[in-house]
């Protein structure tokens, strides 16, 4: 892998992205709606961007994230570079970038050519590509190309998703123990259930616009309710384990992480054991 260029200690600005793999349909639209929900859960400020021009997923839910449309090679590494430009003003503190698929080459490409990672190292910008595992030969075959152009001049949060595909081939891999060496984490996106889905999907029908997770949750009631809350506080659980690769230096301290441990309270057996051993 490259090396990385001299680095400050302390991160100002975060840029994530997923401008590696060249495979739709991994979940990453899904992950930065989940990103944008929880910074707002910790009331971080944060600017959003959305290339994926043929769905538009991350805009219709966050009206004041801003569409751009990569259409040509001349005006479009403009448009990828607007996201670079407010990253390195320092103006927000973390910047989202939904993109669609096949434009990973050429994201990439302007990142190299317009020397992005010399001048973010020197305004204190830090980017996390965000990296879906999955058991498909070309997701798979594009991140490892992706990984070798970006080495470790960017972080890596490798994001799991057992409802879209299983990370089997991934799980104990070469590629897997590379992630980690260089500093990368990983998290889990929990499934949501069918019903659930279908239940927000009435819930837009019924506002006529698409909602963001949170904003669901006001349309919906009992099990579907109760499922989405437990989406979320799944996933809000692994990112603040993860906040060090999610923010600039200064919020990353703010965020307190504690695993998950079954309350004494209202669950008497918590201390039982048996001696499997005993006759």
């Amino acid at each position: 892998m490259k090396q990385n260029p001299p680095q400050t200690l302390e991160i100002i600005t975060r840029l994530i992205f997923a401008i590696l793999q060249s495979k739709g349909r991994l979940g990453k639209s899904w992950t930065l709606l989940l990103l944008a929900s929880w910074l707002d859960r910790h009331g971080i400020n944060w600017t959003g961007y959305d290339l994926d021009d043929a769905h538009r997923s991350f805009s219709k839910r966050y009206p004041d994230v801003k569409e751009l449309t990569i259409t040509d090679e001349i005006t479009g590494r403009d448009e990828i570079l607007k996201i670079f430009r407010t990253a390195l003003s320092g103006a927000v503190p973390v910047s989202l970038s939904d993109t669609r698929a096949q434009l990973a080459p050429f994201i990439l490409d302007t990142i190299e050519r317009t020397q992005c990672y010399r001048l973010a190292a020197e305004k204190s910008v830090r980017l996390t590509a965000l990296v879906f595992p999955a058991d498909d030969d070309d997701s798979l075959r594009s991140l490892v190309e992706g990984m070798q152009r970006t080495g470790t001049q960017v972080d890596y949060l490798a994001v799991l998703n057992p409802a879209l595909y299983s990370s089997r081939r991934y799980d104990g891999s070469p590629l897997q123990k590379t992630l980690l060496s260089a500093g990368a984490q990983e998290i889990t996106i929990p499934p949501l259930m069918e019903s659930t889905r279908r239940a927000i999907a009435r819930a837009e029908a019924q506002c006529g616009n698409a909602l963001s997770f949170p904003a669901a949750l006001e349309y919906l009631k009992d099990f579907a309710k109760a499922d989405l809350e437990f989406f979320l506080s799944s996933s809000f659980q692994q990112f603040d384990r993860v906040a060090k690769l999610l923010l600039p230096s200064a919020e990353a301290l703010k965020i307190s992480f504690s695993n998950p441990v079954a309350k004494e309270q209202g669950k008497p057996f918590t201390s039982v054991g048996i001696n499997l051993n005993d006759e």
